[in-house]
């Protein structure tokens, strides 16, 4: 059994921001200044 969630995600390409919270549309381009930084999502 599927769930209503996984069906709405089916297909579609997502970011799942977990220092945030959130879950974004679209694929975050990893990014940052250092190994000891955490990827920024671009503005």
């Amino acid at each position: 059994m599927r769930s209503r969630v996984a069906e709405t995600l089916n297909g579609r390409l997502i970011t799942i921001d977990g220092s945030e919270g959130e879950v974004r549309e679209g694929v975050l381009e990893l990014t940052a200044w250092s190994e000891s930084e955490s990827p920024t999502w671009p503005s």
